[in-house]
């Protein structure tokens, strides 16, 4: 496991805190979901089976883990400088249902302020 590793938080980030993410379905329906904040998205939708194949395991190596953000996360995102890398849009430009709030799920850390957010699953 090396130090970027999905299943430790990040340091510097309030770890003990649990915030909820919505996970939107194609057809419409949500489940909401517990998980850490300063923990990886991908490993929110691991943890709670949601059906996304996440074929790389977190490598920054495929585009299956793409997930939709609502605009308020994805501001948020971008206002916090973390913006998608060029090797996370390289791997966007293949996602099927690429919209413009798009990410890979591999590449969000949760942080409080994201409690709340929702994440729809692209057909």
């Amino acid at each position: 496991m090396n130090e970027f590793s999905m299943d430790k938080p990040l340091h510097g980030i309030q770890e003990d805190k649990e915030i909820k993410v919505i996970f939107i379905f194609p057809d419409n329906s949500e489940k909401e979901c517990i998980a850490n904040v300063g923990e990886n998205l991908l490993n929110v939708i691991r943890n709670n089976d949601i059906p996304i194949p996440c074929s790389c395991g977190g490598a920054l190596a495929c585009s299956t883990c793409h997930v939709v953000l609502d605009e308020e996360t994805f501001e948020l995102l971008e206002d916090n400088g973390k913006e998608a890398s060029e090797d996370e849009e390289d791997l966007l430009e293949v996602a099927s249902g690429l919209k413009d709030t798009s990410r890979l799920g591999c590449q969000i850390v949760l942080t409080p302020k994201m409690d709340g957010m929702k994440v729809s699953l692209p057909r």
